[in-house]
């Protein structure tokens, strides 16, 4: 067998994991982890057994079109075909595939901004649940810090003592820590925006705590 029969015969799951492989050194632990589960979840069942070189635009059409009826909302649709077409820009770049079927699919629009109507909790919400949790020290602390300062919950997990200035009033976000398949991760922050200094809410904070932080 030629290596270009080879490349050929490729099915989409064989393709899939070495476009992962070949992705991982630049992702986030979290990151990987969630197209991981994405791709075994809901691509791989569908086309994991297809040949990467038979799959037709017609398909994912069909396939997304799937997705919609069955109530899945415009935005997770669209994060469905992002993870599919990745996989094919790896097949472009290394000549698995001629063409990318993804390109000629019209994707479902996501919802516009506008009609997003978020909905904040009034100070006296948030003390109410975060006086029910004073009894599991120390969440009661963690939901009034996490609210008036506006941090992630990895961005919290992630601080450190020489993080917190007190006295100047501000943390400092340098690095978050979560759970990504059951091992902590030290990682950066979501985005840049992310990194730096919050200053603005963490003398209110720490007055909503009783100074106990």
């Amino acid at each position: 067998m030629t290596l270009a029969t080879d490349l050929m015969t490729r099915t989409v799951a064989e393709v899939v994991a070495a476009s992962l492989a070949a992705s991982k050194p630049r992702m986030k632990a979290s990151t990987y982890s969630g197209y991981e589960q994405l791709y075994a979840t809901r691509i791989l069942p569908v086309f994991g057994h297809q040949r990467i070189t038979a799959l037709t635009s017609e398909a994912v059409e069909a396939w997304l079109a799937d997705l919609v009826a069955s109530g899945r909302e415009a935005s997770t649709v669209r994060n469905h075909y992002v993870a599919l077409h990745k996989v094919f820009r790896y097949a472009l770049r290394h000549r698995i595939v001629a063409h990318d079927p993804c390109a000629a699919v019209e994707v479902p629009r996501a919802g516009n901004r506008d009609d997003f109507a978020p909905v904040f909790l009034t100070p006296a919400q948030l003390e109410t649940i975060a006086a029910d949790l004073d009894a599991h020290d120390p969440y009661g602390a963690v939901v009034r810090f996490g609210a008036w300062t506006g941090l992630r919950a990895a961005e919290i997990a992630g601080l450190r003592v020489r993080d917190v200035n007190l006295a100047a009033g501000h943390v400092e976000v340098r690095q978050t820590i979560r759970k990504v398949n059951g091992a902590w991760h030290t990682d950066t922050p979501k985005s840049a925006r992310s990194r730096g200094t919050c200053r603005s809410c963490l003398g209110r904070s720490r007055r909503s705590c009783g100074g106990t932080y």
